[in-house]
């Protein structure tokens, strides 16, 4: 028989003539009239074996896994990989986070092979895009370096730090200035780390 499925039940679908041939004539004849497998079939061009009809009767040990074992035969199934395909997006997305939040570059590395095609990227993106992670952005003050952060950064938080003060990122006071910004709301700037949320 042909491993072309002509729609999604197909690998399923029973005619009564392999029925009896898989389990016999005697075993085919009642499994068919108890599982309602007919000759008009009750789902387009076959039967879908059912209890529907008939209730749940006793059945002869091993008519089903035979049938069950030339179904497998007849069609080999393709596996659902969206869901592996979900998780290797949450996988190369953590990979991201981490080369973010240490620019090693074996993180880096490790996204880009685990996930090649990018596709699998989407839905973490966008849960980024509309959970953005929270933005610290650092402005040194004088003889300051980023070594010196009073605090750590999680994996979780896209951290900044500039080379100095700019326009939009001023020195307060004059001393290393924090800006927190969660979502897409910003709280006032900082110079005491311990201020922040």
């Amino acid at each position: 028989m042909s491993n072309r499925l002509k729609n999604e039940s197909s690998p399923y679908l029973f005619t009564p003539t392999e029925v009896e041939n898989v389990l016999g004539k005697g075993h085919g004849r009642e499994f068919c009239r108890l599982c309602d497998v007919t000759e008009r079939g009750n789902s387009g061009k076959g039967s879908l074996p059912n209890l529907l009809k008939s209730g749940s009767p006793e059945l002869p040990d091993g008519l089903i896994s035979r049938l069950y074992r030339y179904r497998q035969k007849r069609f080999s199934l393709r596996t659902d990989d969206k869901i592996p395909a979900f998780w290797n997006g949450l996988m190369t997305a953590a990979m991201c986070s981490l080369y973010r939040a240490s620019r090693k570059g074996e993180y880096l590395s490790a996204a880009a092979a685990a996930s090649p095609s990018g596709h699998a990227m989407f839905l973490p993106a966008l849960c980024e895009h509309e959970f953005p992670p929270p933005r610290v952005t650092v402005v040194p003050g004088k003889n300051f370096t980023a070594s010196e952060l009073p605090f750590e950064i999680s994996e979780y938080v896209c951290a900044v730090v500039l080379e100095g003060p700019t326009t939009d990122f001023p020195l307060k006071n004059g001393l290393t200035t924090f800006y927190v910004c969660k979502g897409r709301s910003c709280i006032p700037a900082s110079n005491n780390p311990a201020e922040l949320p």
